[in-house]
């Protein structure tokens, strides 16, 4: 199965509507290194304006310190996102997991982190729905959860073609959560808004957030992540 040569025959369609993304509360990085030329920075200003960090962290000039599902370390970063709350909070709960399996010696209590889920716009012409692609075996090498190696590949023929953005179902659930993935800040076309104070707990067993606009608590047990018995590493 050439799952390059079956994405490469689907169609280019537009993309559009919400984004939500969970990040961390973190520092703001200089827009420059973000673009290609004076115009691209002109109008990533004019978007980004106070909010920039959430929007133009991910777009990273390389070498990356890691890789992504769509992206090597040697490519620009991207920026990903999920059409659904639950969708961010399922990748959510993997990193944290990964993170706390980082430890050489695990804490004794769980970790508590405070987190933002913001909600952006996406406008493109040129996308494409991997969710849609028919055939089984390439649906399940993109939900791949251990090899990125076919969607790596993939990202970079997307980036080379001139792709905006793509949708694609999560790797960490069985359940059909559709994510997403943006090569170019061009294609986000709004300020974050609809921002939600996210509280993110993890220990050893479990991932769990608060949500704090309605209350509720979404817990994601170890185990929904496991491949045979072990928890996938992050993409190289």
């Amino acid at each position: 199965m050439d799952l390059l040569a079956i994405v490469q025959a689907a169609a280019e369609v537009p993309l559009a509507g919400t984004v939500l993304r969970l990040v961390q509360q973190q520092g703001i990085d200089s827009l420059g290194p973000l673009v290609d030329d004076l115009d691209q920075l002109a109008r990533l200003e004019a978007l980004v304006e106070t909010s920039h960090p959430l929007l133009t962290t991910p777009f990273r000039y390389p070498p990356l310190r890691h890789g992504s599902r769509f992206g090597g370390r040697e490519h620009r970063g991207m920026f990903y996102g999920s059409r659904t709350r639950i969708g961010s909070l399922v990748e959510g709960a993997y990193d944290a997991l990964l993170f706390w399996e980082g430890f050489s010696d695990p804490p004794k209590a769980p970790i508590r982190r405070r987190q933002t889920l913001f909600s952006v716009v996406l406008q493109t012409s040129r996308g494409l729905q991997l969710q849609v692609v028919a055939d089984a075996a390439a649906q399940a090498a993109l939900r791949d959860p251990l090899h990125d190696g076919p969607t790596q590949r993939l990202g970079t023929w997307m980036r080379e073609v001139g792709l905006e953005a793509f949708e694609y179902l999560s790797a960490r659930t069985s359940e059909s959560l559709v994510q997403v993935g943006v090569f170019t800040p061009a294609a986000l076309v709004s300020t974050p808004f609809d921002q939600v104070e996210i509280t993110g707990e993890v220990n050893g067993d479990h991932a769990s957030f608060l949500s704090h606009d309605d209350g509720r608590v979404h817990r994601f047990p170890r185990e929904l992540f496991l491949v045979e018995g072990e928890l996938p590493q992050a993409a190289a």
